[in-house]
């Protein structure tokens, strides 16, 4: 029998065993940093990220070590990278926010930094400008030296020195000033002095754009500046004028829509040398405007007339691109205009009317009517008035067919809201004398004079003299015989409206002979002729309209004398 003594040990030998157990709590009095736990069954701390091993008490403090970010990460680096199982300060798919809110994966040899911007697309007004060295977000420089250079000389004084344009990103334009006198004579605009000196500037688009470039004298200057534009290249003998603009006593404007990405030139010059002085610029840059649907012969609107045969409408050539011209618009080579398309089903008078809408006194329109659209068309007419009048043209007795009417801006800073009406009537009867061979007879009376009034309305275009350049002038003949050496003397003057009279005289025969005289005194002044010692003969006196706007009832006098 067992003892008590051997009961006693064996029983405590059995309690020892229970307290001492694998029930124990090892992480119990552990303590880990931040970003790491720990684990129950080793007693060790490990990082949150699932990393294995490492340090006890107290964690690891960053740094490489191990395929899975051992020890774990933590401090200044305390992202893992599932990747490459190295500790970062970021990576591209989390750890930064607030004012860096993008993580910049190479920065710190490749432990990455927060940061706020890497490219300038990360950035906005007011602050668009990205610092490649401190990757923050800045605002744009606002100096432009766009005068003087460093010895004391002019920039820009020509093409291969033509200075870069830093087109505000944020500013709604660049503003500068340029003392042009400073600079020499090595450009020519088509609107320009030859002999104005001139400073070159350097436009680079990166994408379509619309494009406002206005000069004036700068404040008490006295300067007369004019302003041009070339595409590339920038010289004269390979770049395209896109426009040319010398205003009087009125700042320099000129408007470029929906500008094709590209190098661009801007010449700043005074107009003559006496023209030259401080100038100041500014240039907008915009997003850029698409062009109407009529733009274009392609794309040419029908006019519908009503049963009255009338068509009114507005036709806005602000939004419009330079695709064509008219005779009466040739020297402008910036002229939007917007193109429509007349059908007539038997032979009609067209009379068409533009005029600005409102008082605005800033659109000056022109227009002209052709057999076709494009390079192929005959013109039958072109009208410009003088800004502020209506354009009147007329054409007579057109024949069944597709007429074009081109509404444009006299330049692209004379463009707008215009009202366009157009009226189709049956043509009357023209008159007897509208050719040579119905030339009428003059009688000069006792006190040799004769006078009488004529409507040259209703006449054909049928000849030209050469004072009258307007490509649509209808006229009427008369004869005047004389027995021996004579003078003739003749006199016009407009009876009302917006009539303006032209005359000449001419030998025989008739619409082949020699032009001996010739007038076109401006509207509202009577035109007069005289031409002496005239051999005895019959010669052609032509009454005609300036232009069919000019056209109309005209008061003749015509005396012969000794």
């Amino acid at each position: 029998m067992r003892n008590h003594r051997d009961v006693f040990f064996a029983l405590l030998a059995g309690i020892g065993v229970a307290a001492c157990g694998g029930s124990k709590d090892k992480c119990a009095k552990v303590q880990c940093p931040a970003g790491q736990a720990c684990e129950p069954a080793s007693g060790t701390c490990k990082g949150t990220d699932g990393g294995s091993g490492g340090g006890g008490a107290g964690g690891g403090s960053g740094g490489g070590g191990g395929a899975d970010c051992t020890p774990a990460c933590s401090g200044a680096t305390p992202i893992c990278d599932s990747t490459t199982k190295t500790c970062k300060t970021c990576t591209a798919s989390q750890g930064c926010s607030g004012t860096a809110p993008i993580c910049d994966v190479a920065a710190n040899g490749g432990a990455g930094a927060c940061v706020q911007c890497r490219t300038e697309a990360d950035c906005s007004c007011p602050t668009p400008i990205c610092n490649a060295t401190t990757k923050n977000c800045e605002a744009e420089s606002t100096g432009f030296d766009a005068g003087v250079s460093a010895d004391g000389g002019i920039l820009g004084e020509t093409c291969s020195e033509a200075v870069p344009l830093p087109l505000p990103l944020c500013a709604p334009k660049l503003t500068f000033e340029v003392d042009t006198s400073r600079a020499a004579n090595d450009a020519e605009g088509s609107c320009a002095s030859s002999t104005g000196p001139e400073v070159v500037y350097r436009l680079q688009l990166a994408a379509a754009r619309d494009v406002t470039i206005t000069s004036q004298a700068a404040a008490d200057a006295g300067s007369d500046p004019v302003i041009y534009v070339r595409s590339a290249p920038c010289d004269s003998d390979g770049g395209t004028e896109l426009a040319c603009r010398d205003r009087y006593s009125e700042p320099e404007v000129i408007r470029l829509r929906n500008l094709a990405p590209g190098e661009y030139y801007l010449f700043v010059e005074g107009y003559g040398s006496f023209g030259a002085g401080p100038t100041e610029v500014s240039i907008e840059v915009g997003p850029p405007t698409p062009p109407p649907p009529n733009d274009t012969c392609t794309t040419a609107q029908p006019l519908i007339l009503g049963t009255n045969g009338t068509v009114d409408f507005v036709a806005d050539t602000s939004g419009a691109r330079d695709d064509h011209q008219g005779s009466c618009n040739s020297f402008q080579p910036d002229s939007p205009e917007l193109v429509y398309r007349l059908t007539l089903t038997a032979t009609k008078d067209v009379l068409v009317t533009a005029s600005e809408v409102g008082d605005a006194g800033v659109v000056d329109p022109v227009i002209y009517l052709t057999t076709a659209c494009g390079d192929a068309g005959v013109e039958l007419g072109c009208e410009d008035m003088p800004m502020g009048d209506p354009d009147v043209l007329k054409a007579r007795r057109l024949q069944a067919g597709d007429y074009y009417l081109f509404v444009e801006g006299y330049s692209d800073d004379r463009t707008g809201p215009t009202a366009v009406n157009v009226t189709v009537t049956d043509p009357p009867p023209p008159p007897s004398n509208d050719l040579c061979s119905g030339a009428q007879a003059l009688t000069i009376g006792s006190g040799g004079t004769v006078s009488f009034t004529v409507d040259t309305g209703p006449a054909a275009d049928d000849y030209q003299g050469s004072c009258n350049f307007s490509s649509d002038s209808p006229e009427v003949v008369y004869s005047v015989a004389l027995p021996g050496t004579k003078s003739i003397t003749v006199t016009t003057s407009a009876d009302g409206g917006s009539v303006d009279p032209v005359v000449y005289l001419t030998e025989s025969p008739c619409g082949t002979g020699t032009e001996l005289a010739c007038d076109d005194a401006l509207r509202g002044t009577p035109d007069s002729i005289s031409v002496s010692g005239l051999d005895a003969g019959v010669y052609f006196i032509y009454i005609e309209g300036y232009g069919s706007a000019g056209a109309g009832p005209t008061d003749v006098t015509v005396t012969v004398g000794p």
